[in-house]
This record gives structure tokens, C-alpha cells and sequence, in this order.
């Protein structure tokens, strides 16, 4: 079999049973994707996984089904190693931010096309962020009306954020940035006082929030 007649095996978790049905039809006859997994309900979902011959690469996950934040950290605990593609109806930022620290690999609005959806799957299987068009837009609109404000950082304070975004600790960071752990504590501190945080969650957050650094 060629590399390229090689389908993306997929899992689908969507609250309605229609829009369910109907994407599994379009995706199917794309020939690029075939759906090894699909459920209405977490549970149902999960046990359908556990049970599949075919494990699914990346799962595309509605966003309004009941208890979608315990579905994302479930199947982020039982597979590392699946992609995760969130599907919503609004781009609210704390939304995005909240989906991004939970180390989602990219979200598409409800509204997107299939060749939309087909793209996003693609993107995610390559270990790469899906990140809407839309959704870029709202954040740089933010950004541009200082509804986001980015504080002005150095080289080494960029450096250790996105070593921050990983669960390195703080001895372990001092390792790749090659300065002492008092040295780390001292950008912390500084990182701390710029974006007005207490703590290492909700300076990621920020972090993530102003667009300087960003979760794969």
C-alpha cells in the first residue's frame, strides 16, 4: 500500500446523533479518514476506544458534549499520544486558553466545512496546532485593541516561558538554559511581577493568553 492511500484512523465524540451520523458519512468518503470510534457519550465513547482493533491517531471532540473537559483529560491520560481536535461553537478566549493548557492539539468551529475539518485532522496528525483562521483573527483583533496586553520580554524570558509550558521543573530548566537555578528564580520573579501573577499555572496562562508562547 502506498504512503499516501494510507487513511487517518479518527474517533468522533459529538453530543448530537445527527450531525454524528452525517460527518462520519462526509468524512468517510473523502477516502482520507476512516472512523474508527464513535459515541454521543463520554463513557460510550471511552469504551468504544478500549474495545477498537484500529486505534484512532486523533479524535475530534465536541466541545458541547456533557463533561467535555473530563473526556479531554481522560483520553490524555489512557493515550498520550492521541491528537485531540476540539470542535466549538464560539471562540471565547478563556475557552481557547483553557483548551490550549489542557494540551489539546487544535480546535474548529461547529460551522467549518468538511474539507475545513479534513485539513484540521491532517494538521493535528502531523503533531502540529490547528489553530482556526477565525480564532487567529479574535486573537490578534484582541492583541491590536489591547484587550490583550503583551508585555515587552527578552530573549532568555521568552526562553523560559516555553520551557515553562512543558513539565520541566525549575531545576531541570536552569539545565537547558545553562544558568543557575537562582537565576531561574530570578527570571520567574520578573515574569511573575510583568504579567502580574502569583504563580507558575497562571503565568503559562497569560503566557499563552498574549500569544507568546503556545502549546503543540
Amino acid at each position: 500500500m502506498a504512503l499516501k492511500d494510507i487513511k487517518i484512523i479518527v474517533g468522533l465524540a459529538m453530543k448530537d446523533m445527527l450531525l454524528l451520523d452525517s460527518l462520519v458519512t462526509a468524512l468517510e468518503v473523502s477516502d482520507t479518514v476512516q472512523v474508527a470510534a464513535k459515541a454521543t457519550t463520554n463513557d460510550k465513547f471511552i469504551n468504544q476506544l478500549s474495545k477498537s482493533k484500529l486505534r484512532p491517531s486523533v479524535c475530534i471532540i465536541d466541545f458541547s458534549i456533557p463533561n467535555s473537559y473530563k473526556l479531554i483529560r481522560d483520553l490524555k491520560s489512557r493515550w498520550p499520544r492521541m491528537r485531540l481536535l476540539v470542535v466549538v461553537s464560539a471562540y471565547s478566549q478563556y475557552t481557547i486558553d483553557v483548551l490550549i493548557f489542557q494540551k489539546v492539539n487544535g480546535f474548529i468551529g461547529r460551522n467549518a466545512s468538511v474539507k475545513q475539518l479534513i485539513d484540521a485532522i491532517g494538521t493535528v496528525k502531523k503533531n502540529k496546532f490547528y489553530y482556526s483562521p477565525i480564532a487567529k483573527e479574535k486573537r490578534f483583533s484582541a492583541i491590536k485593541n489591547r484587550e490583550i496586553s503583551v508585555p515587552r520580554l527578552t530573549t532568555r524570558q521568552v526562553e523560559f516561558l516555553n520551557h515553562c509550558v512543558t513539565s520541566a521543573n525549575y531545576v531541570e530548566i536552569a539545565e537547558k538554559l545553562e544558568i543557575s537555578v537562582r537565576g531561574v528564580d530570578s527570571i520567574r520573579d520578573l515574569l511573575f511581577e510583568k504579567f502580574g501573577v502569583r504563580n507558575r499555572t497562571d503565568l503559562v496562562m497569560e503566557a499563552i493568553r498574549s500569544g507568546i508562547v503556545s502549546v503543540n
